[in-house]
């Protein structure tokens, strides 16, 4: 009897973490849909600002005034993007392997649904941006993308790894 109760808690524990998941892995997917989604100028403004940012805390602090790094203000924000790229899709990545690990299947299969599922949505992604005023799609934005849910997949796979190492 108490076996069967300890079963009962410990699906019930999997069930609410996979809704969490799922609703984590929907929010990711707003973020990033309502960023492709601003135009030009909204997506300029705001790069514009961080970059600014980032710069003048660079200045401040000293980082980087050894080297030619801050040469152009453009470089920069251009670099940010696609670190932006990167990051947003890497958190997916984390999202979509511990989703997609909370069923069973095989670790190949695991891999293979969240690359291909952060792919997927990357080109969605970029297609839908293709339609707002001042933007365009670029194949490199998909790859940056990939190579972020790539990463965070293989982030997940990692801590799993240890996790196994260390219950041993």
């Amino acid at each position: 009897m108490e076996q069967i109760e300890k079963n009962k808690t410990k699906k019930g524990t999997k069930t609410l973490i996979k809704i969490v998941l799922l609703v984590l892995i929907i929010i990711t997917f707003i973020i990033i849909f309502k960023f492709s989604g601003q135009d030009a100028e909204q997506s300029t403004s705001l790069s514009r600002g961080l970059t600014m940012y980032i710069i003048n805390l660079a200045e401040k602090s000293k980082i980087f005034l050894q080297s030619n790094f801050f040469d152009s203000s453009l470089q920069v924000e251009h670099i940010l993007r696609k670190m932006a790229h990167f990051t947003i899709y890497m958190i997916l990545g984390i999202l979509v392997m511990s989703f997609i690990n909370l069923f069973r299947f095989k670790k190949g299969e695991k891999i293979a649904i969240t690359i291909l599922a952060g792919l997927g949505y990357a080109a969605f992604d970029e297609l839908h941006q293709s339609f707002v005023p001042g933007r365009t799609a670029l194949l490199t934005d998909v790859m940056i993308d990939t190579i972020g849910v790539t990463i965070g997949c293989l982030i997940v796979l990692v801590i799993i790894s240890l996790i196994r190492k260390k219950r041993k």
